[in-house]
């Protein structure tokens, strides 16, 4: 439920960033008053009318302990159970502050210079929406067929499977359907329980997806089974004059990967394309214009000036967004103390009375 209040509040490129170098939560049991306090924070933004989204309680969010989504501005907060704001960061608390504060600019001004001197930069793609209504389709036509199943086409040989438990086995199922693959050229199949056992940013939440509450339900707790059926061979995309660049599968650790020759160099393409098109029902056809369009793009800027300010704009922002660490106040009047450097607020707009800032940092009360 976490991730799909993420999903509600959040743009979709805002969780992917903040998914990045997701691990494992700690356990919310050992947390103690940590977490108590984390909760009391929550509570009290929620109360003042804004969303607040609780990075444990999601799979996605690795950023942070509490995200205040707002219209036009995300806060990225680190709650800490303690009196020390008026000491600077260090060691773990340095380190927290750095990767926010990398999300932060990233995300509003769409692109960073990393810790290794690179470049990564946010560029506007029109990405293809999941295709719920083919998925709420199948779904209905399984409910009320004999069989208990049904199949839909995407496209060609883009297929969305879906089966009521019943008396038949799966494969008997697939041959009472006609469904025939002798022709595909390299077949995937996936099944929306991995979605499930295992949420990415690039999976299909299915409390957030747009279906009847009903088909949600039988999505998360498994009460039907949903299967996709990509012939994703048809990625595969030759050089042609105009483009010199293309698109590759290849097998490694029994995984199919993408990559492509850009500029006489190889590139590995992220397997989030394919995840999207198993798991998150995207068509196969709009992933490829997609990849297709991302990569003409790229071949692009790799061959424009690589001065900073031309990177820069061409750079696509994705919304304003702040950091601050939140502190216990110190009296019955002041709740929680907002602490953030001065430098970081004033570049994201934010107007400071002298008399709140201290050294690098600023306070705030509320």
């Amino acid at each position: 439920m976490g991730d799909a209040l993420a999903w509600r509040f959040l743009n979709r490129h805002v969780i992917r960033e903040m998914a990045r170098g997701r691990l494992r939560p700690p356990s919310l049991k050992g947390q103690g008053q940590d977490f108590d306090y984390v909760l009391d924070v929550a509570e009290d933004i929620a109360g003042a009318g804004l969303a607040p989204i609780i990075a444990d309680l999601t799979h996605l969010i690795s950023v942070g302990d509490v995200i205040v989504a707002a219209p036009e501005v995300i806060t990225i907060l680190e709650c800490k159970n303690s009196s020390s704001f008026n000491h600077k960061p260090q060691g773990r608390h340095a380190r927290q502050q750095e990767r926010a504060l990398m999300a932060a600019d990233y995300l509003a001004d769409g692109i960073i210079t990393t810790n290794e001197g690179m470049d990564r930069i946010s560029i506007d793609l029109d990405l293809p929406e999941p295709d719920t209504d083919s998925l709420h389709k199948c779904i209905k036509a399984a409910q009320d067929s004999s069989l208990g199943a049904a199949f839909t086409e995407i496209d060609e040989r883009d297929l969305i499977l879906v089966i009521w438990p019943g008396e038949l086995e799966s494969d008997e199922v697939l041959d009472c359907l006609g469904m025939d693959f002798t022709d595909w050229k390299d077949p995937a199949i996936a099944f929306f329980s991995d979605a499930v056992d295992v949420p990415t940013p690039f999976r299909m939440n299915p409390y957030a997806a747009a279906l009847p509450a009903p088909f949600r339900c039988a999505l998360a707790e498994g009460d039907i089974v949903v299967g996709r059926f990509v012939d994703i061979g048809l990625l595969e995309t030759p050089k042609t004059e105009g483009r010199d660049f293309d698109i590759e599968l290849y097998r490694k650790h029994g995984r199919i990967h993408i990559r492509t020759k850009l500029h006489e160099h190889i590139c590995d393409i992220s397997p989030r394309f394919i995840d999207e098109i198993l798991l998150n029902f995207v068509p196969l056809q709009g992933m490829k214009s997609a990849i297709l369009k991302m990569l003409d793009r790229a071949a692009s800027l790799e061959a424009e000036s690589t001065l900073p300010e031309d990177r820069k704009s061409s750079a696509s922002p994705t919304v304003r967004t702040l950091h601050g660490f939140v502190y216990p106040g110190n009296d019955e009047t002041t709740r929680h103390v907002f602490v953030s450097p001065a430098e970081h607020l004033r570049s994201r707009g934010v107007s400071l009375p002298l008399d709140h800032e201290e050294d690098s940092g600023a306070l705030r009360e509320w």
